[in-house]
């Protein structure tokens, strides 16, 4: 058994910003290795990389190692939160239970991507009212069972290729 490794003095919690890709616009998924994505995911046409948005200091990225009787795998977790809008409803009610791969950068810079082609994340959403402050607001998530943790992704471009 070793000893814990010393962290990074830049180790700065939170995410500072992500996008989404339906899975079905995926049209080659590059190898993962050594945990690093080094080439473009390729898209199909018609499809590109959308922005994702959450309230100030409500995103989070996270994955929690779990066995069962088939091994190990992670629960992967990507959530935040939305103030209540007509045009947040219209989006989340036509993404609810559809399956995504998406795209995070830390408040370091490491990018990284959550799902595959194979093993996609889903969205769904829900919808809360405070009585007490009278906010509005919705809470979502993408979330889905993993073999490996979220590689860093190094693209060669800008990670909007398309073929």
């Amino acid at each position: 058994m070793n000893n814990f490794p010393q962290p990074p003095i830049d180790n700065m919690g939170g995410l500072s910003f992500f996008k989404f890709l339906e899975v079905e616009g995926v049209a080659e998924f590059p190898y993962v290795i050594n945990n690093e994505i080094n080439d473009d995911i390729s898209l199909n046409s018609d499809y590109s990389w959308a922005d994702g948005y959450s309230s100030a200091e409500k995103l989070e990225y996270s994955e929690n190692s779990k066995t069962s009787d088939n091994g190990k795998y992670l629960e992967s977790l990507l959530k935040g939160s939305a103030p209540y809008s007509e045009d947040f409803h219209k989006l989340f009610e036509s993404m609810n239970n559809r399956r995504f791969i998406i795209h995070f950068s830390d408040s370091d810079g490491n990018e990284r991507i959550a799902g595959t082609d194979e093993q996609p994340l889903t969205f769904s959403y829900n919808f809360t009212t405070q009585t007490e402050s009278g906010v509005k607001s919705y809470t979502y998530k993408f979330s889905g069972n993993i073999r490996k943790s979220a590689p860093i992704y190094k693209p060669s471009s800008s990670g909007q290729s398309t073929t």
